[in-house]
Order: structure tokens, then C-alpha cells, then sequence
């Protein structure tokens, strides 16, 4: 079965139909569908797992602090 690439080659003149990419959320995974002028489907781009694979330690190490003394000063 032919795929869109093989219909539009890449060759001196040979133009693309247009074409958008879209991601879903399904699960714990995250799918990139590449879609078509009428929303058809063309293919699956990607699928990736969402999750975030840093300890908890990790994640409150790389969240910054504020000083907001500075906000709230006595008058």
C-alpha cells in the first residue's frame, strides 16, 4: 500500500498536499497523527509515554524560590 510520500516524491516541482499534526492524549501516552486538508487521517507520527521519569527529589530540586520579602514591607 502506497503511502502520501510516495504519491508527492520529493522532486523538482512536485508540490505537498497541506497537511497538519495533531497530538492526543491516550492514556499514559501521547500520539502525534498527521492529518490531512479534510481532517483525514494519513498516519501515526509518533507516540511517546507521558511521564515525567524524575524522582521526586529531581523535581523540587529544579523548582526555583521567590523572595517576595520585598512585597510586603511594614509602612
Amino acid at each position: 500500500m502506497p503511502t502520501p510520500d510516495d504519491a508527492f516524491p520529493d522532486s523538482t516541482g512536485g508540490e505537498r498536499p497541506p497537511q497538519r499534526y495533531k497530538t492526543y492524549r491516550f492514556g499514559r501516552y501521547r500520539i502525534t497523527l498527521r492529518l490531512g486538508q479534510r481532517d483525514e487521517f494519513l498516519g501515526i507520527v509518533s507516540v511517546e509515554v507521558a511521564k515525567d521519569f524524575r524522582s521526586f527529589r529531581q523535581m523540587v530540586e529544579s523548582t526555583r524560590g521567590h523572595d517576595v520579602t520585598d512585597l510586603y514591607e511594614d509602612k
